[in-house]
């Protein structure tokens, strides 16, 4: 019996797996675009959490910041990955999700640099 109950889970198991890593894009976009990065960029810095949103797409970008900081000196200070999806596939829904992660880096990096204290200068690597 208990043989039996193993085959009906173990297909059971193996759809509900495929289907979350089908759904994971999804559902990574629709949190970024639900996201409020100005409230976040407002959290962070409550906690002392100054680091600079950053997006990798086919090179390392931190919008907004670059704009503020200058291209060169945005890549000196410590940065964190808004979007932990990435694909190599040029489809629709990366390119969606992509666009939404640099909107809110964007919107994130200006909110947290509105006030002119900057954030924390990375540390070298040793």
């Amino acid at each position: 019996m208990k043989s039996i109950r193993l085959w009906v889970a173990i297909p059971t198991i193996i759809v509900v797996a495929l289907g979350v890593l089908y759904l994971r894009p999804h559902f990574e976009l629709y949190r970024l675009e639900h996201a409020d990065p100005i409230q976040d960029a407002r959290r962070a810095v409550a906690r002392g959490d100054r680091r600079l949103a950053v997006v990798y797409v086919l090179r390392l970008d931190v919008p907004g910041a670059d704009s503020i900081l200058g291209r060169d000196r945005a890549y000196e200070y410590e940065l964190w990955s808004v979007s932990r999806f990435t694909s190599d596939l040029g489809d629709d829904l990366t390119n969606s999700i992509n666009g939404a992660a640099m909107n809110y880096a964007k919107a994130y990096n200006l909110e947290l640099l509105r006030d002119g204290k900057g954030c924390f200068r990375s540390k070298p690597a040793a």
